[in-house]
């Protein structure tokens, strides 16, 4: 009876080992794969070592979320320059485009970093590629008052008088929002004062209409 016990047991641990060292390592690989950011959210972050590791883990560096931005496109929104060079030596599309047709260039003009434009174009990024609402960064850069972007977009050949579908343009944008250093870049590089948008409206109309003084006074000039 005691053998029979003593075998009975034996074979139960081994069942148990059987069944529960893989339940283990299963839970392990588990909860090892739910702590590791998607290579997208690691390059919003900028955890460099998660990105590294996705990438060794055979990712792709091209690799899309749910708004079809690449790992280089979120880097650079969210401002990640170490990511963004790294995605760059990893071989990441600069001109990559996400669905409402933004590319790194235009996405961190938005933002203002003028580090990693000068970055994004001494890798080859077009300067002058428009969105699918037809905006180029350099309308970014002006709508949002960064004067130190929108000088090295020039000084790369950003066309300054390219309209978006509401036909504005750069000067537009940047005299609706009262940006003085930005429109009075714009009016030394060309900018067209007199382009009318959708509605019939000049860059000095949109000026008159928010009350910008000081940017009404440069335009008056021209």
């Amino acid at each position: 009876m005691l053998s029979r016990t003593i075998v009975h047991t034996s074979v139960h641990l081994k069942l148990v080992k059987v069944l529960f060292i893989p339940l283990v390592l299963f839970f392990v690989w588990s909860q090892a794969s739910a702590a590791a950011p998607s290579i997208n959210e690691a390059a919003k972050s900028g955890d460099v070592g998660a990105i590294i590791q996705a990438l060794e883990n055979g990712v792709s560096v091209e690799e899309r979320d749910e708004r079809g931005a690449t790992p280089l496109i979120n880097a650079s929104s969210y401002g990640m320059g170490n990511v963004v060079k790294l995605l760059l030596s990893k071989g990441a599309e600069v001109n990559a485009i996400n669905r409402g047709g933004f590319t790194p260039l235009i996405a961190v003009s938005a933002l203002g970093d003028v580090n990693i434009v000068k970055t994004l174009l001494a890798n080859g990024a077009d300067v002058n590629v428009q969105s699918s609402g037809g905006d180029v960064a350099a309308l970014w850069a002006a709508l949002n008052g960064h004067a130190d972007v929108v000088e090295v977009l020039i000084e790369k050949g950003a066309k300054l008088n390219v309209a978006n579908v509401n036909q504005m343009t750069p000067l537009h944008l940047a005299s609706a929002n009262g940006h003085v250093l930005v429109v009075e870049l714009l009016l030394a590089n060309g900018a067209d004062s007199t382009m009318e948008d959708k509605d019939g409206q000049t860059p000095f109309q949109w000026a008159l209409s928010e009350n910008r003084q000081a940017v009404m006074e440069l335009l008056s000039s021209q």
